[in-house]
């Protein structure tokens, strides 16, 4: 199973033609995201300054499309193991990584493995707290400003 991040569902929602390339990439493996991810573009897809209803339908058409992954205490765990770990945390290129990653991203991930998910699929933008133990991180071309 490969688990999408939050950018590269926004890239695919988008029709990005740079998402659409590394979907071709992605093979024949089970899709799926978290209820994080999904929690994440809810936001955007509702924002008063760039949100409207043909956004919140594309939402749902993503939850049929892909396995929606739970928060369960097993994600909680995995993400505690590992999430709070270590000093600072830089993003790409040097960037300090905002709160909201440091808060998100390590259930994202706990949640992906908790799952039994292989690899988390992500952009070059997304800051992630280096290396992942149980899953294998692959990031792709940007895929545009979320």
């Amino acid at each position: 199973m490969k688990c999408l991040d939050t950018p590269l569902l926004v890239g695919l929602l988008r029709g990005r033609p740079e998402a659409d390339r590394w979907l071709r990439d992605v093979g024949g493996d089970e899709l799926a995201t978290t209820e994080v991810n999904l929690y994440e573009l809810e936001g955007l897809a509702r924002s008063p300054s760039r949100g409207s209803r043909s956004r919140v339908q594309a939402l749902h058409e993503v939850r049929r499309e892909i396995s929606v992954l739970e928060v369960n205490p097993e994600s909680v765990r995995q993400a505690g193991r590992w999430g709070g770990r270590g000093g600072p945390r830089q993003g790409e290129k040097g960037r300090s990584a905002s709160s909201w990653d440091q808060a998100l991203v390590p259930l994202v991930l706990g949640t992906a493995i908790a799952h039994g998910a292989r690899e988390f699929w992500t952009d070059t933008h997304r800051w992630l707290p280096g290396r992942v133990p149980g899953l294998q991180v692959r990031r792709v071309g940007r895929t545009g400003r979320v």
